[in-house]
């Protein structure tokens, strides 16, 4: 009975631990944290709130694995098997400092991009890039302090690294074309480009290996990024994003140009002011481009706020143009050729004769 008791004992002050580290937990994340994350909102410091969010998921964990290893330090076990204990706990904790520094980085670099107006975007590619860099600093930092040298395994993998880069040359130069277009601020998520081959559409994510376009059509457009830094690329979105549209159109000859130009100004400025996507206080331009065929061409210039919103505007300028011609009986042609017969009297008759 003696036995039994001191066995008892000896493991009340561990279970003590674990049950204050859990308590402390609880109050941590219900009373502290939230009076944290307030004050933090209060006083606007808003990288606070990023890693008060983020914390918010790891700390229960942090104080179950402090709470366990002090049970474990004042435990009875065995030297071998206490150890061990601590060792996985270690390896817990690390693991997850780790990938807290990492999610905080990313979180925090976008809160800086959104402060500066984009001086590099994050993409797919970047937050890889952060990930597998903590990962590999985390995991020499458990080797290390678990008494394993690093110096050997540093050596063999730059052995190692130079046959892996002879192996994979296509993904490697996908890889490093992908980091010149993200540090080159070019070609950003968000942008509508069109390359030389005919390819278009809105940028929406730079990966390690490609970019990803999604069309005017809807469907999604894999570029390799090797290639997408070799091309020619029209970037609509690059420094301004406005455009301007011109949007031809023709009337018939016996139309009074002077109210033709006053009709198709009246029209745009209505377009301009009523139609979501132009550009507000634009003053549209009118131009007679040329005779054609069947009528007198001309040109009419409208802003759009972006690329994707031109259709749009070229869509109801035609529609209220259209209306505005039909109330006003201004004629819009249909293409016509006129061919002169007399001409051709004497070839006709040669070809009958010859028959």
């Amino acid at each position: 009975m003696a036995v039994e008791l001191t066995i008892v004992n000896q493991w009340l002050l561990p279970l003590a631990f674990i049950i204050l580290g859990l308590i402390a937990s609880f109050l941590f994340n219900r009373a502290i944290l939230p009076l944290l994350r307030k004050c933090c909102f209060l006083a606007k410091h808003e990288s606070f709130e990023v890693v008060a969010a983020t914390s918010s998921r790891y700390v229960t964990l942090w104080f179950i694995l402090v709470s366990f290893y002090t049970a474990v330090l004042f435990s009875p076990l065995s030297p071998p098997l206490s150890n061990f204990l601590k060792e996985i706990l270690f390896v817990l904790a690390a693991g997850s400092v780790t990938l807290f520094i990492a999610k905080d980085a990313t979180e925090l670099f976008e809160l800086y991009n959104r402060r500066h107006e984009g001086i590099l975007h994050t993409t797919s590619m970047f937050n890889n890039m952060i990930y597998v860099l903590a990962g590999i600093f985390g995991a020499l930092f458990i080797l290390q302090s678990l008494g394993i040298s690093i110096t050997p395994l540093l050596a063999a993998l730059g052995v190692g690294g130079i046959a892996v880069a002879l192996a994979v040359q296509d993904p490697l130069s996908n890889f490093f074309s992908g980091l010149n277009i993200i540090a080159s601020t070019q070609i950003r998520p968000g942008d509508y480009i069109k390359l030389d081959t005919g390819d278009e559409g809105v940028v929406m994510d730079i990966s390690w290996r490609s970019t990803t376009l999604r069309a005017p059509t809807n469907y999604v457009i894999l570029i390799p990024n090797s290639k997408l830094a070799s091309v020619i690329v029209t970037n609509y979105h690059l420094e301004i994003s406005d455009m301007v549209l011109m949007v031809n159109a023709v009337v018939s000859y016996d139309s009074d140009l002077d109210e033709v130009q006053r009709i198709a100004l009246d029209v745009a400025k209505d377009v301009i002011e009523n139609v979501p996507g132009s550009v507000p206080n634009f003053e549209p331009v009118f131009l007679y481009t040329g005779f054609g065929d069947s009528g007198v061409n001309f040109a009419v210039a409208l802003k759009a706020r972006d690329f994707g919103k031109q259709a749009e505007l070229k869509h109801e300028f035609i529609k209220r143009l259209h209306r505005r011609f039909e109330t006003e009986k201004v004629n819009v042609p249909y293409p016509t050729r006129n061919v002169n017969l007399r001409d051709m009297t004497p070839l006709i008759a040669k070809e009958k004769d010859n028959i």
